[in-house]
């Protein structure tokens, strides 16, 4: 996880102490006006245009919480913008202007609720982008467990279950923590196992264990998952040596995801709750005649 991805994760705790928040913000300002994603590479350079990210970018994640703080408290990241589609200022005004249509409303009446419904509506922004990645890992999660599935029937009768346990052995001291996506994964996975077969069944059993990682722990990127995810296709490629085995990983891997997605809706419903009644000028009806009547209020 990059440093801005980290600080975005951090600001959503309600928590924090204005000081720690303003620190964490003036943060992802630097990174961003230095074009850094804060992962501690080198970088530097001209500073990208924040209207020009890639969604899920480092950038992306920072112009959202400029966008937010401007929401919260008026306050604009850049001192002098230069007008046109390059103002830094012009392009975190614009994505104040995307989260208000979001919500149904415009910039002004954003701006114009109540701190409490904006806090709720930025954990909302944030609960929805962590559920649009994991449903969009989902169905490739589903198909990655029938792959190792049928590659481990393959392999079942070559290797007996302590075969299976060895290879979980060996799979286990490999290092993963400079890789940068999953084919620098296979690549490091042939390098160390010459037969294709046994090759293909390992790679299976990590491209599902990254694909859970990022279910369970939300979007991140491939490097920050290798680790865990290791040790999850540990316990795969340990597994596999016969169906019954396969089948409770699976059925327990199944159950893992189903009820993070469940977590996920669930709060994400309960702060569209909390909102629905905290929206100036749509609270709840009080129903004001009967109450004229109940406490005699009508009665001229």
């Amino acid at each position: 996880m990059s440093e801005t991805e980290q600080i975005a994760q951090d600001l959503e705790n309600p928590t924090l102490s204005p000081e720690t928040r303003k620190i964490l913000e003036a943060r992802v300002n630097y990174l961003t006006s230095k074009g850094k994603g804060g992962t501690g590479g080198g970088g530097g350079g001209a500073a990208a245009t924040p209207g020009a990210t890639k969604k899920g970018s480092p950038e992306d994640i920072a112009l959202d919480t400029q966008a937010w703080n401007y929401i919260k408290k008026g306050v604009l990241p850049y001192r002098k913008g230069t007008g046109g589609g390059k103002d830094k200022n012009d392009q975190v005004m614009k994505r104040v202007g995307q989260i208000a249509v979001d919500l149904g409303m415009n910039s002004e009446d954003l701006i114009n609720q109540s701190a409490e419904y904006k806090a709720d509506a930025q954990s909302l922004a944030f609960q929805t982008k962590k559920l649009d990645a994991i449903e969009g890992t989902l169905s490739s999660f589903h198909n990655n467990v029938q792959t190792w599935n049928s590659v481990a029937k393959g392999e079942a009768p070559k290797l007996n279950p302590e075969g299976f346990k060895a290879l979980g052995s060996e799979f286990g001291k490999m290092d993963f923590t400079d890789v940068k996506s999953v084919n620098d994964i296979m690549l490091r996975i042939k390098q160390e196992f010459n037969d294709p077969t046994t090759a293909a069944y390992l790679t299976a059993a990590m491209t599902v264990a990254m694909d859970y990682a990022r279910i369970m722990q939300g979007p991140q990127s491939v490097a920050s998952l290798t680790e865990g995810a290791r040790k999850d296709a540990e316990r795969l490629i340990a597994s596999g040596y016969n169906d019954k085995a396969r089948a409770a990983v699976i059925a327990s891997l199944e159950s893992d995801t189903q009820g993070q997605v469940k977590g996920v809706r669930d709060q994400r419903d309960r702060i569209e709750g909390r909102m629905k009644h905290k929206k100036l000028g749509e609270q709840p009806s009080d129903d004001t005649d009967a109450l004229r009547k109940k406490y005699g209020l009508d009665a001229k």
